[in-house]
């Protein structure tokens, strides 16, 4: 059996922080996630100054652009617009930030090991077992980084209540749209799920997008936005909320 001081499950940006602060202290950790990096994850992809102040390493060589500009917008409303003379907010991916997340981790001693599954987790009296990648491993302690619904909140009984949490994300080329109203400028829509079926082949035809879309319509106070004129299955839509259709290369 391996023994480890800290088991860390989940190597999102918190995982990886996590294992990276208890490494270069001197612990022994192993980091683990079930999916192989890079890996696509939802939200998570402009770095505050606050974010910043947190990150225990250096992320330049993945940001892509710097926000300096802020535009706010509440149900269709009249957007409001601020500028700001310093950075507010520097953009990525999470592909890109969590795999150097990992990778900074590992440079710092941690074990990190992706791909792998952590099952039959056991909290003792003095520690946690589990099996990991179908070998047992023990850890003095245990962080669960691994999100509300992972095994860790299970396992020791964290989470309950939770009825459904639903994130989207669409990445768009700029293909015909105008880039200039969106450089280095960060756009917050309140009150609105925005979904745009034709970015992206079979995105629209995923019948568990369509499941949890016609789920989430029919939640109060939520408006499901589609930027094209086309039929769709679901009960609540505002055509053109994004952009005009007429902008938007043909449908595949």
């Amino acid at each position: 059996m391996e023994r480890f001081d800290v088991l860390v499950v989940g190597a999102g940006p918190a995982g990886s922080a996590t294992a990276i602060h208890l490494a270069r202290g001197g612990a022994r950790v192993l980091l683990v996630d079930k999916a192989r990096f890079p890996r696509d994850k939802p939200c998570g992809g402009g770095l505050t100054g606050r974010a910043l102040r947190h990150v225990p390493c250096d992320v330049e060589p993945v940001v892509e652009h710097v926000v300096d500009r802020f535009v706010l917008r509440a149900g269709y409303r009249r957007p409001v617009a601020r500028a700001s003379t310093a950075p507010l907010i520097r953009m990525t991916q999470r592909r890109r930030l969590d795999l150097h997340l990992a990778e900074q981790a590992a440079a710092s001693g941690a074990d990190f090991r992706d791909g792998v599954r952590v099952d039959e987790l056991v909290v003792g009296d003095d520690g946690f077992t589990a099996i990991v990648d179908g070998s047992q491993v023990a850890a003095s302690y245990l962080v669960g980084a691994d999100g509300a619904n992972g095994v860790v909140a299970r396992a020791v009984g964290l989470g309950e209540g939770i009825v459904r949490g639903v994130a989207l994300e669409g990445n768009v080329p700029w293909g015909p749209l105008d880039p200039e109203p969106y450089r280095e400028t960060a756009w917050v829509e309140l009150g609105v799920v925005f979904f745009c079926p034709a970015y992206r082949k079979g995105y629209y035809e995923s019948e568990v997008t369509k499941r949890i879309l016609e789920k989430v319509s029919d939640e109060p106070n939520v408006q499901i936005a589609y930027p094209h004129t086309v039929s769709v299955p679901f009960s609540k839509t505002v055509p053109h909320a994004v952009v005009p259709a007429a902008t938007l290369p043909p449908s595949e």
